[in-house]
């Protein structure tokens, strides 16, 4: 999968997420679909620390 670089809506989804208590409630407080949040963390994760989260 090609790497994309970071974007403030990867920081945003993040950050998100940390502040309600997770990917479901902090992808309703930005309104956007929870797979869409998912996949703005997954590709932090990835770019930040992608030895840590590949198989």
């Amino acid at each position: 999968m090609a790497k994309r670089p970071v974007t403030h809506r990867m920081i945003e989804a993040f950050r998100a997420a940390m502040l309600h208590g997770g990917i479901s409630a902090g992808a309703d407080a930005l309104g956007i679909p929870q797979p869409s949040m998912s996949r703005l963390i997954a590709d932090l994760q990835n770019e930040v620390a992608p030895e840590k989260w590949s198989s």
